[in-house]
């Protein structure tokens, strides 16, 4: 790679690549609160795990438990920057530290495959803030981008000697698959479609497989037997539902790799984006890397055929064109286009970049308001108590994004020990857990359709659905409501207005 910035467009694509990362992290510390859907969730837990040994009253609630988890890249690298920065900073850097590693690993498979840079790889900062980045998957697209990095190296270095490759790349898979079990399988995926291909190109048999297809599937083995043998996460497959998604959502899920706050439009943009592409490869005006033919070929059968849900986790199949698309733009050149042409791309992928990522400042600003309304009321809360939220969503699920109020509660906890039902304390999934004695009380967020809703007005107040009646508020001291206009009957007698604004609203119950 020392003759990579040789060539003047090369120098050109090098700086406008530094110029867009720069641009594209703006909103990340320029917005004071990241309207991020799990966000809360995950900064709040580092903040507890940093804390617990000096705070009594967090320590009265949670409890570490440090496992073998397939899931833990925010856990630790941002305690790390904890540790010196804060949670709230840390969780900023970790996502920056995404963008970084997504967008220079797909340049680093790019050059593994090609030996050269192309101008068009600059369209990844177009993908960047993308749906799965809004529901805030923080693990998932940090590996995403690692998996990347990793199948550049083993693509550079895969005829080293055998034992240093196992040793290294063991290594390495051992850090992706801790990272998150998503891009570990992913790597898993794409290195043996790889392999798979090379084997092909020898013209050799099928029935006897080459040294490196061998190497390729042995690095898994160390990760796989601390996955099956002693992590617990594998002990809980079995205990969680396995649904899947019908054509018409594994279709609309390709509108999650670019976000506008606008599903409709953004799965226009994508599809014009997927048939220019196809279109631009057919007139044979862009190629496609031949070594990585089985490998796309394999991830779109795996994304086919990929679970709603597995293990715990949910929008399984939703976040794999995400991961997808990195890989494509990666495996893709433009070899014919003329100098003068090579030249404008640079300029024109940056125009379209800084719109999108204005448009997502401005978005991110005017939630603002919305969240100060929020920690207003949060004020109200009193230190050791408990909280639960609930939220009547009169439209799309999309609606809860603009901005994520589920899961913001969890913000106050830095500024005051309190316990919030929908904190992630999962065994199988955090480090982070949560005292026997309060097991009961954690609730994920609660979000009510407008059907449900609508349900719960024909069945009347006494109705088994009606959620400001029901039985499981009682367990709190505090209840949060988000748009409480839309529930068509009031909360229980038992608890008193604390907070009031046009959206907010605070109880609590009564002594």
């Amino acid at each position: 790679m020392v003759n990579i910035f040789k060539e003047k467009q090369n120098k050109i694509t090098f700086f406008v690549f530094i110029s867009l990362l720069f641009i594209s992290l703006i909103p990340l510390f320029a917005t004071k609160v990241l309207p991020l859907y799990d966000y809360p969730n995950h900064m709040v837990r580092l903040h507890i795990i940093h804390n617990i040994n000096t705070n009594p009253v967090l320590g009265q609630f949670y409890t570490v438990n440090w496992q073998l988890l397939p899931n833990l890249a925010f856990d630790i690298i941002g305690l790390f920057f904890t540790m010196i920065f804060g949670a709230d900073t840390a969780g900023r850097i970790f996502v920056g530290l995404i963008f970084i590693i997504i967008s220079t690993g797909t340049v680093a498979l790019h050059y593994a495959l090609y030996k050269k840079v192309s101008p068009w790889i600059l369209i990844v900062f177009l993908f960047l803030y993308n749906e799965v980045l809004l529901v805030a998957n923080l693990s998932y697209l940090f590996s995403v981008g690692f998996f990347l990095w990793v199948t550049a190296l083993w693509i550079i270095f895969r005829k080293q000697k055998t034992w240093v490759n196992i040793a290294v790349f063991s290594t390495i898979t051992f850090l992706l698959f801790i990272s998150h079990l998503y891009g570990f399988c992913l790597y898993g995926l794409v290195v043996v479609g790889y392999e798979l291909k090379q084997h092909q190109n020898a013209k050799k048999s099928f029935f006897r497989p080459s040294k490196y297809l061998i190497l390729s599937i042995a690095q898994f083995v160390p990760s796989l037997l601390l996955y099956f043998f002693v992590s617990p996460t594998s002990t809980s497959a079995g205990s969680h539902r396995i649904g899947f998604a019908s054509l018409i959502e594994k279709v609309i899920s390709w509108s999650y790799i670019i976000d506008f706050y606008h599903p409709p439009l953004q799965l226009v943009v994508a599809c014009l984006l997927l048939l220019g592409g196809a279109y631009l490869i057919w007139r044979r005006d862009i190629v496609f890397a031949k070594d990585m033919l089985f490998s796309a070929i394999i991830l779109f059968v795996a994304f086919l055929f990929a679970p709603t849900g597995i293990i715990g986790t949910y929008f399984v199949s939703q976040r794999l064109p995400v991961a997808i698309t990195f890989f494509l733009i990666a495996c893709i050149s433009i070899p014919h286009f003329n100098t003068r042409f090579r030249r404008i791309i640079p300029f024109a992928i940056s125009l379209l970049v800084i719109i999108h990522t204005g448009f997502i400042y401005s978005k991110w600003q005017s939630f603002q308001p919305i969240y100060e309304d929020f920690f207003n009321a949060m004020n109200k809360v009193e230190r050791a108590s408990t909280i639960i939220t609930v939220i009547a969503n009169n439209g799309s699920w999309h609606k809860t994004l603009e901005p994520s109020l589920l899961y913001a509660s969890c913000f106050s906890v830095i500024e005051k020990p309190i316990f919030v039902s929908s904190l992630f304390v999962y065994k199988t999934q955090q480090p982070l857990n949560v005292k026997p004695a309060y097991e009961s009380l954690v609730v994920d967020g609660i979000i009510f359709t407008e059907g449900t809703l609508k349900q719960v007005q024909q069945e009347g107040a006494r109705s088994s659905r009606n959620p400001l009646q029901n039985d499981l508020l009682m367990k709190y001291d505090y209840v949060l409501i988000v748009n409480e206009e839309f529930f068509p009957f009031p909360i229980s007698d038992n608890f008193e207005r604390k907070y009031a604004s046009e959206k907010i609203k605070l109880y609590q119950k009564k002594k």
